[in-house]
């Protein structure tokens, strides 16, 4: 089992999926901080 980047245990062995849902809450968290939007998509 992965772990994401808050070191929660995620329940796929797809290194792809955890990066995607990395990338989605770090986007997320940064809305009204620079001028990323976030993106859809793997």
């Amino acid at each position: 089992m992965l772990t994401d980047s808050q070191e929660l245990a995620v329940t796929t062995d797809s290194l792809r999926a955890v990066n995607a849902i990395n990338d989605f809450f770090e986007q997320l968290f940064s809305v009204g901080n620079n001028g990323q939007f976030i993106q859809g998509g793997c």
